[in-house]
């Protein structure tokens, strides 16, 4: 997926704050379980679960006044799958990942904020069944960054780029 790095400090300062006042437009594309027909939104807060054995997940908590939002699209379903176009209007930790998975769209692939979390404390002590794997349909997350929009630091006219799916995310669309 796409990455941002600045060159130079006055290039981060400007980025950062284009990122912290919401000027940046981020598309990414999701592959979750189960059949979606229609757009969606959801807003409300991250914090850390209380009912996960795993210290850095999140939790999302719906509340029409959050911090947190983000709005999809599905693109096509393929078989169990539904290719999403997922827009974060914000940017914190986890934001889309925890969002779906509590809105009962778990991103194939997520170890973490899949259906069983216990797939990531295997995957952390390397005991990850056939089963498992089965269960996850491929080894990591199907979530990439594919476009992001916003204005070039040094000239201030607006820039986007953009990122193809990688072969792995692909063969989902085949499915």
């Amino acid at each position: 997926g796409i990455m941002l790095i600045a060159k130079t400090v006055e290039a981060e300062k400007n980025l950062r704050s284009q990122f912290a006042s919401n000027r940046v437009n981020k598309t990414y594309t999701a592959f979750v379980s189960g059949v979606v027909s229609e757009p969606g939104r959801a807003v409300g807060n991250l914090g850390t679960d209380p009912d996960s054995l795993i210290r850095k997940k999140q939790k999302f908590t719906a509340e029409p006044n959050g911090t947190s939002e983000t709005a999809w699209e599905p693109v096509a379903v393929h078989d169990d799958i539904t290719e999403l176009k997922v827009r974060p209007k914000t940017g914190r930790l986890h934001q889309i990942r925890a969002t779906l998975l509590a809105c009962g769209l778990p991103i194939i692939g997520d170890k973490l904020y899949g259906a069983d979390e216990t797939l990531f404390l295997r995957f952390c002590q390397s005991t990850l069944t056939e089963a498992d794997r089965a269960v996850l349909r491929i080894s990591r997350q199907a979530l990439h960054a594919t476009e992001l929009s916003f204005r070039h630091p040094a000239f201030g006219r607006p820039v986007t780029f953009t990122a193809p799916l990688p072969d792995d995310l692909q063969t989902l669309q085949m499915k």
